[in-house]
């Protein structure tokens, strides 16, 4: 009688295995589009780069906070931004920063066309004139490199 269980347990299984088996079905790859992956910041949306809706001065550490608050309710997107920081590299961005007594607070910041040999050394004192960016939860401003100065030391 166990012979006979398991010898049809064997068949339920072989026959479910061939049930469930088959071709799997993979899609075809050969005529699907290329998909470009960024490796910048968007470009900055046409603006008027004549009427400047922020500007921060050098050390104006209040001034970027309130900016900082402004972007984090998303009320800055395609705003025309002119600020005079301390451009550092923090990871694998760029901010422009105001400091005071070793506190900072800055924003992202991409020159349009620009590679990592392009941008000046860390601690440096810049000038820039951009457009604001959003896209999903980052905020960055774009700038075209006639828009980037670096400012010369006293």
């Amino acid at each position: 009688m166990k012979k006979w269980i398991a010898v049809i347990l064997s068949l339920v299984l072989m026959l479910s295995l061939v049930a469930c088996g088959g071709k799997t079905e993979q899609p075809d790859t050969t005529d699907a589009p290329a998909v470009d992956v960024p490796t910048e910041a968007p470009a900055s949306p046409a603006a008027d780069l004549s009427k400047v809706d922020y500007e921060i001065a050098f050390g104006d550490i209040d001034g970027m906070q309130t900016f900082q608050q402004k972007l984090g309710n998303f009320e800055a997107e395609g705003a025309v931004v002119k600020i005079d920081g301390t451009l550092e590299k923090l990871g694998s961005n760029y901010s422009i920063m105001e400091r005071t007594d070793g506190a900072g607070v800055g924003v992202t910041v991409v020159v349009e066309g620009w590679s990592d040999a392009d941008y000046p050394v860390d601690y440096t004192r810049v000038q820039l004139l951009g457009v604001v960016v959003t896209e999903g939860w980052s905020h960055v401003i774009s700038v075209l490199p006639e828009n980037f100065t670096v400012v010369p030391e006293n």
